[in-house]
């Protein structure tokens, strides 16, 4: 969560901000008490607890009509393709994005400092009372985009990366193998969605101001060239490879220990 906070703040800062990272956590900290970094806690768990378990269950469903779709007759025992699996964690995570967009906004807004809310209960009526409730989708666009971009390279990264390493001698299934799969995948989404992860957090808290992704995205650039469409990048980074490893490891433990249980193959 002060990843989290701290890689909202970057993104929301004038270009000619030189706090970077520390920089911008320790002005957070000092102006607005430690409390701060943890602002959005609520809406995030809930987000997690079910935009993740959404993208997982679909996951693998997607991932195998795919392959099945666009495998030839008579190459049943195919494996995934790397674009197979870019277009099934692209979807999964879209779909799962869209359902709980809601939640995403109540926590961008909260962690910016731009609302005054006493919880997640009253941002989400205070939001509703001000601007209706379709307006708790503001931004849903780019924020799609973005989980679409995300889970495109980190869900086919770690699933590529996870096959790759399988097949050779040196690695069998287990905690080395997910532990570099999932580094792997971390890098891999934070270099794919820092742009237009950026966009979003931008359309979230001012949307009348850029409009649509595209003009967000042209106006970063114009006004910031490439850093301004990566700005805020270390942070994303070092909030996605640490998440990424936690998340797939654990996962990959659950899911074995729930296979254990149910004495499935």
């Amino acid at each position: 969560m002060p990843i989290d906070v701290t890689k909202v703040r970057m993104q929301l800062a004038s270009k000619e901000s030189t706090l970077g990272f520390v920089g911008t956590m320790s002005s957070v900290t000092k102006e607005e008490g430690v409390g701060a970094l943890f602002k959005g806690l609520k809406p995030a768990l809930l987000r997690q607890a079910s935009y993740q378990g959404i993208k997982m269950f679909l996951y693998e469903p997607i991932r195998d009509a795919v392959l099945a779709a666009t495998t030839p007759e008579g190459e049943e025992d195919a494996q995934p393709k790397l674009w197979q699996m870019i277009l099934a964690g692209g979807l999964a995570g879209a779909i799962g994005t869209y359902l709980t967009s809601p939640t995403d906004l109540i926590k961008i807004r909260m962690q910016s400092g731009t609302g005054d809310y006493d919880g997640l209960v009253d941002a989400f009526v205070k939001i509703i009372e001000a601007s209706g409730f379709l307006s708790m989708w503001d931004g849903w666009v780019a924020n799609v985009q973005r989980s679409f971009i995300v889970n495109a390279a980190e869900l086919a990264t770690y699933d590529a990366f996870k096959q790759l390493l399988l097949k050779m001698s040196l690695f069998r299934e287990g905690l080395l193998v997910h532990t570099i799969a999932s580094s792997g995948a971390g890098l891999a989404a934070a270099l794919a969605s820092t742009p237009v992860d950026r966009a979003k957090t931008l359309l979230m808290t001012n949307k009348e101001k850029y409009g649509s992704v595209v003009g967000c995205l042209l106006l970063m650039a114009r006004e910031g060239g490439l850093g301004g469409l990566y700005q805020g990048f270390f942070a994303t980074w070092m909030r996605l490879g640490p998440w990424a490893f936690l998340f797939f490891v654990c996962f990959e433990q659950f899911r074995a220990a729930a296979l254990r249980l149910t004495g499935a193959d």
